[in-house]
């Protein structure tokens, strides 16, 4: 959110520079051919990195890799093995661990003054993901059945 105030801000200046090139008379350098788009230029360029950084920004992009890492592991293994190395578990802790801190970080993007009730609490579900993990490890470590002898 201070990303976007930054930009309407550029966007306010860039807009009363117009309108004091305009008023109360255009300006002589008005009549010069791409005068309006440098004006404007500035506020453009800023609005475009204050979109990267809300749609690419670092602390979120590592989270999306590490959970593509994971959904390609799942998609990877067999059905034993995701049983075997507790992948069921683990992706089932990680998608819930995220879920509700993606969705309160969404609607606060997309709708700012919309309040989610217990929004900041939502972080609280992330403690899933190392439970899991520990759990998946775990379950991973255990020894295999012995396998029956052959008579």
């Amino acid at each position: 959110s201070g990303t976007l105030v930054l930009v309407l801000v550029i966007f306010g200046f860039a807009f009363l520079l117009h309108f004091l090139v305009e008023f109360p008379k255009p300006k002589a350098i008005l009549q010069k051919k791409h005068t309006l788009k440098l004006l404007y230029l500035p506020a453009v360029l800023m609005a475009l990195f204050a979109a990267y950084l809300i749609l690419f920004a670092p602390r979120g992009t590592s989270g999306f890799i590490a959970l593509w890492a994971l959904i390609h592991s799942f998609v990877r293994a067999t059905p034993a093995e995701r049983s075997r190395y507790g992948l069921n578990l683990l992706l089932a802790g990680v998608i819930i661990g995220l879920l509700p801190v993606t969705i309160g970080s969404l609607v606060g993007i997309l709708a700012p003054t919309v309040v989610l009730p217990g929004v900041f609490f939502y972080f609280l579900t992330m403690v899933l993901i190392p439970i899991t993990m520990a759990l998946a490890v775990m379950k991973s470590a255990a020894p295999a059945p012995a396998p029956t002898p052959v008579m």
